[in-house]
């Protein structure tokens, strides 16, 4: 079973000495034959290879009929990635026309097209000239349309991935460094988690809830007595730096608290250099330690870590 690993353009190496026996199809995108127990950090995107066709609309229907029944209610979501002569240019079409277009040849074909509500999506990675098919269940791919920023998003995809369970782990106090606008803040907000937002830039006006204290402080100015059971940082400062913001700030962390930091990599280092230093900076004080580039990263990684 074959699998498309995604990722950022700059990780194409990172991602195949995680995955040896990977092939690389384009920038930041490679392919496996197996998923190991290889700690993956790299890719933020894992698509199941359930079927290959050409890249013409007609062979890209003629896949997808082969993998879900004309009974069901699908969506269809397309990506296009390859090099720089491979593009919606020289192809002469873009994501959205194979879209539109392959869902009206399936609806002529008798299957049911759902926009809002399918039971499955199709996603189709349009990928140097071929194309890689995927059926998920359910409406993938949504994103909630009141959000802050992108940061927002990049605090949901933590959660998830490293299954924090707010309610589970007691988590009813953050402290958010770096906050504004908002978008950590707010998210942790709507999961009924109290935020201290540190920052003395402004907070976006979605942001006026009885669970966000706004502190208009730069970090180096703040103190307190307050115990919290999760710390984040998005500082966009240089890894070390962040780390030492944490550090500072373990004794206002409970046993067991977690930390949810943005690892900025902003010049030629290599990511793992980055990570190195802020393990080397944290591991006296913290333990379990795992780093992973989600799908709203950029040129950064996300690190959670736990007080001893």
């Amino acid at each position: 079973m074959d699998y498309i690993l995604i990722g950022g353009k700059s990780l194409t190496k990172q991602m195949i000495k995680e995955h040896s026996d990977g092939n690389i199809l384009a920038d930041g995108i490679i392919r496996v034959n197996n998923l190991s127990d290889t700690k993956d950090i790299f890719s933020h995107e894992v698509y199941k290879i359930d079927v290959e066709s050409n890249i013409d609309y007609l062979s890209i229907t003629n896949a997808i009929k082969k993998i879900i029944d004309s009974s069901c209610l699908f969506k269809i979501k397309c990506f296009i990635h390859g090099s720089n002569s491979f593009n919606k240019n020289s192809i002469g079409y873009n994501s959205r026309d194979i879209e539109v277009n392959a869902g009206k040849i399936l609806e002529n074909a008798g299957f049911k097209v759902n926009l809002e509500n399918p039971s499955v999506t199709i996603i189709v990675n349009v990928i140097n000239n071929k194309s890689y098919i995927t059926k998920i269940s359910g409406n993938y791919l949504v994103h909630e349309k009141n959000y802050i920023n992108r940061a927002g998003f990049k605090l949901i995809e933590a959660f998830d991935y490293f299954k924090i369970d707010v309610e589970g782990l007691h988590i009813k106090k953050a402290l958010d460094i770096g906050a504004a606008p908002g978008g950590f803040s707010y998210e942790m907000a709507k999961k009924g988690i109290f935020v201290d937002a540190i920052d003395p830039g402004l907070l976006d006006s979605k942001l006026i809830d009885v669970h966000i204290n706004h502190i208009k402080k730069r970090i180096e100015d703040f103190s307190t007595n307050t115990i919290y059971d999760i710390i984040t940082n998005d500082m966009n400062v240089f890894p070390l730096e962040s780390a030492k913001i944490i550090l500072k700030l373990k004794e206002n962390l409970r046993t067991r608290g977690i930390v949810i930091m943005t690892i900025k990599c902003i010049n030629k280092k290599s990511y793992s250099y980055y990570m190195k230093q802020a393990l080397m900076e944290l591991k006296d004080s913290f333990e379990g330690f795992e780093f992973k580039h989600l799908p709203h990263n950029r040129a950064e990684l996300t690190m959670l870590c736990i007080k001893k």
